[in-house]
């Protein structure tokens, strides 16, 4: 897979990432479901394919550290 598709599908949110550091390099999550999540939707593209790649392909799976910082974050909101 080429890395502007990787790029285009960040951009899309269908790859969970943070940028970390000073060079903003990106950190990709996945546990062995989202890998696989992620091959199917690479093999799903074909050249020249005007319609989208099936929804549940383009979901990302929630980490499990990502509920407990959404919930930091509303909680630093109420602290305002």
């Amino acid at each position: 897979m080429g890395y502007n598709r990787f790029k285009e599908w960040v951009r899309r949110g269908y790859v969970p990432v943070r940028r970390v550091g000073s060079r903003k390099h990106l950190v990709i999550w996945a546990d062995a479901e989202e890998r696989e999540r992620l091959c199917r939707l690479r093999d799903a593209f074909r050249p020249g394919q005007t319609s989208r790649y099936p929804v549940e392909l383009t979901r990302p799976k929630a980490r499990p550290d990502q509920r407990s910082e959404a919930l930091g974050a509303q909680d630093a909101r109420l602290d305002r």
